[in-house]
């Protein structure tokens, strides 16, 4: 358990259940609400540690300075991308359960309440997630859309945001983050993809609780369509097996179909109306 010697900062004293990681790369505009908003957490124990990913503005490193000065965990290392910075996080906490916190995010005191809740009701759930409640530049559409876990809707783009609950064993079980830099900005994706092959559930609370910042210059908005095939070709070919494994089950179904459409049909129907699933091929 980490435990900071100045007891004048909250969030730099009450190490234990979760560790909130928040990696940082001249963010200082924006950090100062991600850490206040994980100040106001008063019900659940928790440590902020803050990676510093090779700042170089003034105001952020000013704010990282002052954020020392009160014994929050402001850990420093060279650029490399927030993959990296986000394991260099994990590396060096102690909670049982991790939250990773964007610096131009903050989240709801509720979310760590309700995702513990979800933990430690269901050993097997490796992820909580949640809706976002978005907010900054106006957009028309929604930055993206949160929907229900399924692996197969996970294949074909992601819907999990990084700020998320993620059990310790669950990130120890696929060796953290890929932090190839031909991932960045889609990184989280390819975790998802891995924790889900490690057999770990997703629960999704139908809430939105956290603030997500819309901004013009986000890594996300800057990824271009060529970069996005590669990251697509990138993810496709580290996880050959899975993509595998579904194409075999949906070319079966779709024998079936063509074999006994009727059947398929009555099936259909029963997973939709009497077992209430909305992805019945599960």
């Amino acid at each position: 358990m980490i435990v900071a010697s100045d007891e004048s900062d909250p969030a730099a004293t009450r190490g234990g259940a979760v560790s909130v990681i928040t990696p940082c790369y001249n963010s200082g505009k924006f950090l100062r609400d991600a850490v206040d908003s994980v100040r106001a957490i008063t019900d659940t124990p928790y440590e902020l540690i803050i990676v510093d990913d090779g700042s170089t503005d003034p105001e952020t490193l000013a704010y990282l300075d002052e954020l020392r000065s009160v014994g929050t965990m402001v850990l420093d290392q060279r650029n490399s991308g927030p993959a990296s910075a986000r394991n260099t996080g994990v590396r060096n906490s102690s909670g049982e359960f991790l939250l990773f916190l964007d610096s131009d995010n903050m989240v709801k005191p509720e979310f760590l309440v309700e995702a513990l809740a979800a933990m430690r009701s269901n050993p097997e759930v490796g992820v909580v997630y949640a809706r976002p409640e978005f907010f900054g530049i106006q957009e028309e559409e929604p930055r993206f859309e949160v929907l229900p876990f399924s692996v197969d809707r996970l294949l074909v783009g992601n819907f999990v945001d990084m700020c998320s609950v993620v059990r310790r064993r669950a990130w120890e079980s696929v060796d953290g983050l890929d932090e190839d830099r031909r991932l960045q900005g889609r990184e989280d994706w390819e975790f998802w993809i891995r924790v889900a092959r490690a057999g770990w559930k997703f629960h999704l609370i139908d809430k939105e609780l956290f603030h997500y910042r819309v901004r013009e210059n986000s890594l996300t908005t800057a990824i271009d369509g060529e970069n996005n095939a590669q990251i697509v070709d990138y993810v496709s070919a580290k996880n050959h097996d899975i993509l595998f494994t579904r194409y075999k089950f949906y070319f079966r179904l779709y024998k079936k179909v063509q074999e006994r459409p009727v059947m398929f049909c009555l099936k259909l129907l029963y997973s939709k109306y009497v077992r209430r699933s909305d992805y019945p091929f599960d």
